[in-house]
């Protein structure tokens, strides 16, 4: 991968991660949408590499 491919994908890893956090933090019932977005994201860039 090309260095502002790698960049990006952390980025996003990050902000699923990120996402997951927020969505804890919201009303009862209301974080399935936001886990799920957050999954979504992690499983399209994939494992964290070294």
């Amino acid at each position: 991968m090309n260095e502002e491919l790698t960049a990006l994908t952390t980025d996003l890893r990050r902000f699923g991660i990120e996402l997951r956090s927020l969505a804890y933090t919201t009303p009862a019932g209301h974080e399935d949408k936001f886990v799920a977005l957050s999954e979504r994201i992690l499983q399209r860039v994939g494992p964290k590499r070294s």
